[in-house]
Parts: C-alpha cells; sequence; structure tokens
C-alpha cells in the first residue's frame, strides 16, 4: 500500500511514484494528466501527481481533496472502470479512468 502523508513531496518514495505518472503521460498521445487518490469515506484526496516534477508549483499536493468525479470513478476503487459520458474542456475532450496499477518497486498505486 502507498502510504504518503502530507509534506511528503519531497521524499524518494513520492518522486518514483509522481515519476511513473510522467512516465504514462508522456508516453501517451491521449492522455493529459495521472494522478493517484485515496478514498476515505465518501471523499477522495490526491496522492500523487503526474504535474509535480515539471511543475512543482503547479500541482495538487498530497491530502487535497478531489472533488471533480463521477460516479465510475468512485466504482475504480474496487474495479477497472471509465467514465461513460467524455465531459468537453478547453483542450478537447476528457474522461476519468481508473485503472488498478502497480509501479516497477511492485508498491500498488491504490
Amino acid at each position: 500500500m502507498l502510504l504518503l502523508k502530507a509534506g511528503d513531496e519531497e521524499t524518494a518514495e513520492y518522486k518514483e511514484v509522481a515519476g511513473f505518472l510522467l512516465g504514462l503521460r508522456k508516453n501517451s498521445k491521449d492522455l493529459a494528466n495521472f494522478y493517484v487518490l485515496r478514498k476515505e469515506g465518501e471523499k477522495m484526496f490526491f496522492l500523487a501527481d503526474d504535474a509535480y516534477l515539471e511543475s512543482p508549483d503547479d500541482f495538487a499536493k498530497i491530502g487535497e481533496e478531489y472533488t471533480d468525479y463521477d460516479e465510475a470513478l468512485i466504482q475504480g476503487f474496487t474495479k477497472a472502470t471509465a467514465s461513460p459520458n467524455s465531459t468537453r474542456t478547453s483542450g478537447g475532450h476528457s474522461c476519468q479512468a481508473m485503472p488498478r496499477s502497480k509501479m516497477k518497486s511492485g508498491i500498488p498505486l491504490q
């Protein structure tokens, strides 16, 4: 289990996770952002954000609440899923997906 807490953004563990997410984004022509969330009750909180290594001042901090989601994202905590509806953004279309994944070190991301 990934055990990160507020203020751990400068640790090697956080940088490993952020680097993994950044690698996913850089190798994807269609997906714009990757991040890891933790669910507590009915709320979700950021654990890691792919933007950290490139823009340390413009990323979600560990523990920051994530509020822009749909039911498919909540279901993703128990199975791989994606939002059935795309959302129109200034950059085009986006959808939320929640694959279960592990980093090379074997650390589960959820």
